[in-house]
């Protein structure tokens, strides 16, 4: 603001005393000497006090501007723009976002299944007729003639003590409890004689190869000469051993037969594969048993393909068997960078013994050059993936043992178990496609001092404070790499310190793509206020949690960030429900050293402004600018007022200054002229020949029409000048 003018300096003073004292010399060869001293009134005029309230004055230089970064802005068309400006503090995806936290260690076992023993022997073995013939008494066998054989039940029936015979070959097996798989026997009758009946009992031996127990009976029923028969014995819980006899009976009726000597009873015994649930015997090799289990993945992130960064398989095998066995644990999920295999161990683990109860092995697998792969997502939320494990457990055999060697025979039952124990630790994604349950980043906290007013305080308490803005946006415009959605919350906090007065808003916006500038209106409230300190806070949500789970995975890496700035704006669309007094600064009044006869004050506006109003032109003595700020106002008007009518004893009046003309859209198409003159009161002239002496100007604008908003421009301005006419008296004896 500027402040008033200096009066005439002493060059000035010095040709007014030079024409005064002329005149005095003029006049003194022309009026009576015995009159006194002659007394003349001069006028002169100072420049009062000057004040051109221009809202250009309101807009930042742009080295201040760039310094706290807000100010007003002279933006299209010179209309005046609010702005304040703040930077997002960043905030990133962390190794702790994309973790899952695992502790949970799967154990299970693969128990051996069905012994599988597969003989697939054939053991021929033949009885000559002879013998048979001998037992019944005709010895010996006239070959190539008639015999007569009596009737059965008599001399000829077989006898069941001397027609065992050793199936010693079935030497793979000291015995085996089978439960699955038969012996099939075939008799070939290659002699003449026909049999009404005959049965075949089979004996193993005792397992301690001293005795034979009978293992089961088979009924050929009749078989004639020439005839070949066979019976199945099917096993169900019945123990086997190496050493098999078979002990025939049976009988015929009285018949005439002529013996060869190449005659005999001849048996086929086939041993296909014995199924077992327990054995002592030499194991060959097992079909593949294949079990699998799975392990539940923390819930907070599903995965459809992950670049895993850190994470450990903690895994352990055991055999409880007494056999070789092969063991492959595979993870179809877990694949390799490289070559895109799923993970696979293998081990080999040497069969129990009878001296330790079981072979184990453990390790530790850094999962760093593996991703996690899944064929889909779950589709409803809180549901959890499960990282599937798959075990084959093969049983080798008992190995490559000499018989006679203590070890030779596997002691293998149903129920021995291959053990497999593994454990996912705590892994951390480098980056993944998937979708997270929630995220959350807390926006950091940032105030920012608006200084729109910083030089004139009164400013900022007074027509700040009575401005009412009609359109006030947030724009926020960000940068994120993440490519999934963030929902931001931000608290807006704006507070006048020196009146008091705060006023906040919790805003609420979906950023969906990599940039993206949001603008949201509806702020004026915050501004309106005549804020010196906005405070800006808040949260971004990401997750299924917050926006549903998608039709397609979001990708997350560690790393990405979101960065950005806010800035308000407004443009100056001004609305004024009150009357709102403008006080510029004082303006300190240089003293007139002589007697002041009279003391006139022209006032003359200029206003470029659609606002109207009423001028306080006051003046006082004060010790300083902060008081004179604090006594020159409108309230003290009455006792420090400066414009008054002609009568001696009338209250200072306030001069009225009419709006420039304005059209439909509030701006002003042209200007108001207002000249004013009024008289300062003999009671006030001497003010002014002190030396503290304060001149103020107050201009009180009225409220804008009802339902109308103005528009202010970087050229719209009020220019009032008092200019000040002082007439004072001199005289001769002044002069000399």
């Amino acid at each position: 603001m500027k402040q008033g003018e200096k009066r005439p300096g002493a060059r000035r003073w010095a040709m007014l005393a030079v024409t005064v004292a002329l005149s005095l010399g003029m006049l003194r060869c022309t009026m009576p000497t015995d009159l006194g001293a002659p007394q003349w009134d001069v006028p002169f005029t100072i420049s009062f006090n000057q004040q051109r309230y221009g809202l250009d004055s309101l807009i930042a230089r742009p080295y201040e501007f760039a310094e706290d970064s807000s100010g007003i802005q002279a933006g299209e068309d010179g209309e005046l723009v609010l702005e304040a400006i703040e930077e997002i503090e960043p905030f990133y995806v962390t190794e702790e976002d994309l973790t899952s936290n695992n502790d949970e260690s799967v154990s299970y076992d693969v128990e051996t299944d069905t012994i599988r023993i597969p003989l697939n022997q054939t053991l021929t073995e033949s009885v000559a007729l002879d013998g048979v013939l001998n037992d019944m008494g005709i010895e010996p066998v006239p070959h190539g003639f008639p015999i007569t054989i009596p009737p059965g039940g008599g001399p000829w029936t077989f006898p069941t003590t001397r027609s065992e015979l050793n199936f010693d070959d079935l030497d793979t097996v000291r015995y085996v409890r089978v439960v699955g798989g038969q012996i099939e026997l075939t008799i070939h009758n290659d002699t003449e004689i026909d049999f009404d009946e005959l049965t075949v009992t089979l004996r193993r031996r005792t397992i301690d190869g001293n005795d034979y127990v009978t293992l089961g009976v088979l009924d050929y029923n009749s078989i004639e000469g020439g005839e070949s028969i066979t019976r199945v014995f099917t096993f169900d819980g019945d123990t086997l051993t190496a050493g098999l006899r078979i002990v025939l009976d049976g009988g015929g009726s009285e018949q005439t037969i002529t013996p060869d000597e190449d005659d005999e009873f001849r048996f086929d015994l086939h041993v296909g594969e014995l199924k077992a649930d327990y054995a002592e015997a030499v194991i060959g090799p097992q079909p593949p048993v294949t079990d699998q289990d799975s392990v539940e993945i923390d819930e907070d992130i599903w995965i459809k393909q992950a670049t895993v960064r850190s994470g450990t398989l903690d895994w352990t095998v055991a055999n409880e068997t007494d056999v070789k066995t092969n063991i492959v644990l595979t993870f179809p999920q877990v694949v390799h960078l490289e070559t895109d295999d799923s993970l696979s161990l293998s081990f080999q683990l040497d069969r129990r013994g009878s001296s330790v109860a079981k072979w184990d092995t453990s390790g530790t697998l850094n999962l760093a050059d593996y991703r996690l792969r899944f064929r889909q997502l779950p589709d409803a939320a809180g549901e959890r993936q499960a990282l599937k494990t798959i075990t084959t457990v093969e049983i080798i055999g008992s190995g490559d043992l000499p018989p006679g060697d203590p070890d030779y025979y596997s002691e293998i039952s149903v129920g021995d178990s291959v053990l497999t124990t593994f454990q996912v630790n705590d892994i951390t994604l480098e980056s993944v496609s998937g979708v997270t349950r929630y995220l959350d980043y807390e926006i950091a906290t940032r105030t920012q001092t608006l200084e729109l007013w910083d030089d004139e305080p009164d400013l900022q308490q007074d027509f700040g404070r009575n401005i009412s803005l009609a359109d006030v946006s947030l724009r926020l415009d960000v940068e994120k790499t993440y490519r999934l959605p963030l929902r931001l919350t931000i608290d807006v906090l704006a507070e006048n310190t020196r009146s008091g007065d705060t006023a906040n808003t919790t805003l609420h916006r979906d950023l969906q793509g990599p940039e993206q500038t949001l603008n949201i209106g509806g702020l004026e409230t915050l501004i309106n206020i005549a804020p010196d300190r906005i405070t800006l806070s808040g949260l971004a949500e990401a997750g299924y949690d917050v926006f549903g789970v998608p039709a397609e995975p979001w990708d997350i890496a560690i790393d990405d960030s979101l960065t950005g700035t806010y800035r308000i704006e407004s443009p100056l669309i001004l609305s004024m429900p009150n009357e709102t007094p403008l006080r510029p600064s004082p303006q300190k009044f240089d003293s007139v050293e002589t007697d002041i006869v009279s003391f006139r004050l022209i006032t003359h506006s200029e206003n470029h402004v659609p606002l109207g109003g009423k001028l306080y032109l006051m003046g006082g003595e004060f010790p300083d600018e902060v008081s004179a700020r604090a006594g020159l106002v409108r309230d003290n008007f009455a006792q420090y007022g400066l414009t008054f009518e002609a009568e001696e004893d009338t209250l200072p009046l306030a001069l009225d200054i009419r709006p420039a003309p304005v059209d439909d859209n509030g701006r002003a198409t042209g200007i108001s002229y207002d000249t004013l003159l009024t008289r300062i009161p003999k009671r006030k002239i001497d003010l002014f020949a002190k030396e503290d002496v304060w001149t103020r100007q107050v201009l009180v604008l009225d409220p804008t029409p009802q339902g109308q908003d103005v528009v202010a421009h970087s050229t719209d301005y009020i220019n009032v000048s008092v200019i000040g006419e002082i007439s004072y008296r001199i005289n001769e004896q002044d002069e000399e």
